[in-house]
Parts: C-alpha cells; structure tokens; sequence
C-alpha cells in the first residue's frame, strides 16, 4: 500500500498543521503547496460582443478589444453605455485595460438601466479622463450627487451626503489616456476603491441615502465631441465575506497616504490677479466698475447640477441639469 505524505507524521497535531496548508493553499501535483490564485470570470471572448449589448452602431471589436466610437459628423447627444449582461455586480473585483482618446470615457457599476433605447445607466462610475486628477475618480452618473472623490483622495460620505476627505493618497505616475492603462474596481459594501496601474486613486465609504448596494455594470461612450475608447482584458470576481475582507484589507494596507505636513508644504500659494479698478463684491467674486453681482437663486440638490444657462426675450433665465433632472425656467 502506498504511503501518503500526509500519513507518515505520525503526531496529531503535525498532521492537523499539513492539513489545515493544504486547505489554505491547495496541493499541487507531487504534493507541493500552492498558494490559491484568485479565480476570475472572462467577460469578452476577444472576437464578438456575445455576452454584451448596447448601441450597434457605436461597439464593435477589432484586435481582441471592444470599441466604442463616435464621429465628428455623428455626435451622441447623450452618454450611452455597453452593457453586460450577465446580471448585477454587488461586492466584486473587476479589471480590465483601457485606452482612450476624445472626451472621456468610464467603467459604470452597481447601476440601474434608466433608458433602455439609449441605453443610459444611472450609478457609480469610474472615470476616465485626460484630466489627470479626474483619471479614475468615482462619479455618480445620472443621480444628481456628481463627482464623489477626485484622484488621491480617501474620503467618508456620511448619511447628510456632503463627501469628506479623510486622507490624501499618493499616486502613481500621471497617466496616459493614450496607452493601456490597468483600471482595477473593488466594492465590498459600502466600501469603494478604484486602482490604475497598481496605485490606489480613490477610497471612499459610501453612507449617503442614495449608495448603490448592486446593480449593472457597462463601458461608457460620452456625449459630446468624438471620441473612441478601448477595452480589452476584462475580468470579474464575485467577494464573499472571508475574501472580500482580505482584499479589501490588502488593497487599504498597500495604500500609501501623505502626511499633514507633506500635503501643506506641497500647497502652491495662490495668487489672486484682480481686473484694474475692479470693486471686490464677495471673496473670490469681483465686479468691474459699473456692475453688480447679485446671488439670486440657489440650486437644491433634486435639480441636479446645472451646466448650461441662457435668457430669453423677456429676462427669464433657462437651465439645463447634466443628470437628467430636466429644464428649468427662473423668472426674476
């Protein structure tokens, strides 16, 4: 009879220590140990969009990559999504790489489908933007809460919904938005963090009323000028509890934060130019001789956030929220 590896220690605690190896880190052929590799799910196949579904025209695959683009003579008027379709994402992992060009791109999650035509998704989103402190920040899309945290920031939303940055971290090298770039997700709850190229961009608890626990996940296509975004590499993992907290734990310990005094010696000194003659009306308002600048209207949270304003004829003022809350007419 042959003698297995495990039987010839004799004792009963050796063998309880070899067993619980085995468990922990899984036996090899010739009875090596190994340690577990995290076991991912592929989403795209590198030849089709089998699995995917979106606007036809704007998606398609070349060179083992999904493509999003859209063209000058051929603008979409709205953001619009590729969406997976197999099913939600509640606390996972998601990796991929990505390579953009034009406006700006992101990877939406634990979101909800609000335009089925248009395919418009409404959640969390990790953005992708040649601005370098905007490349991988978290942005509530459609929601009205819009930018949650910028790059290098760890930061608390609590229940009133006002984010607040508890620690700056530091960051890798600026990006290229050109080249591939390895964009990781981690969400365990309310707890959110977005990696690029190994170094932690944003860490964010999420306590505001409106935190998605689960939801869709899809590749945006932004409205706007023409643009072209490219994902490849696109992999997902469900956590469950022992292995989320590790991750999470792992991801939080390797995160290298600033010092207080690091962040004020690295503040630039501002330096305020004001207009000649220019009479100061507010802190950081100024008005040339002859104006007048008046607050009259503050914007409440359920009008979203307004970005295009304009008059007609008769002095009423018009405004567009970029979320989708509609158009408002203000009357002075």
């Amino acid at each position: 009879m042959r003698t297995n590896s495990l039987t010839r220690c004799r004792l009963p605690n050796c063998f309880l220590i070899f067993a619980a190896a085995a468990m922990v880190f899984g036996m090899e052929d010739g009875g090596c140990l190994q340690a577990d590799e995290p076991k991912f799910q592929t989403l795209f196949n590198g030849k089709d969009l089998d699995g995917w579904k979106g606007t036809d025209s704007l998606w398609t695959v070349a060179d083992g990559a999904i493509v999003g683009e859209t063209m000058k003579d051929a603008p979409i008027t709205a953001n619009t999504f590729l969406v997976w379709q197999g099913g939600e994402v509640a606390d996972f992992e998601f990796r991929c790489k990505v390579r953009f060009e034009g406006v700006n791109s992101g990877v939406q999650y634990r979101s909800t489908m609000v335009d089925e035509k248009g395919f418009a998704l409404k959640g969390y989103q990790a953005d992708l933007h040649p601005r370098a402190d905007y490349m991988g920040m978290m942005y509530s899309e459609k929601t009205g809460r819009g930018i949650i945290a910028t790059g290098g920031k760890r930061v608390v939303v609590p229940e009133e919904g006002k984010p607040k940055t508890v620690d700056q971290l530091v960051l890798g090298e600026k990006p290229d938005a050109a080249v591939w770039n390895e964009l990781r997700i981690v969400a365990v709850g309310n707890r959110i963090i977005h990696q690029l190229n190994g170094h932690t961009v944003v860490d964010v608890t999420d306590n505001h009323p409106q935190a998605m626990k689960a939801g869709l996940l899809g590749l945006q296509l932004h409205r706007g000028g023409p643009m072209k975004a490219e994902f490849r590499d696109l992999q997902l993992r469900e956590l469950e509890t022992v292995e989320a907290a590790r991750t999470l734990n792992e991801l939080v310990a390797a995160t290298k934060t600033v010092s207080p005094d690091e962040v004020v010696a690295k503040k630039p000194k501002e330096e305020v130019k004001k207009p000649a003659e220019a009479d100061e009306v507010d802190p950081g308002i100024v008005a040339l001789p002859g104006f007048v600048v008046e607050k009259v209207y503050s914007v409440p949270k359920d009008q979203g956030s307004w970005v295009s304003l304009c008059s007609d004829p008769q002095g009423r003022l018009y405004a567009c929220d970029q979320g989708g809350a509609g158009l408002f007419r203000l009357t002075l």
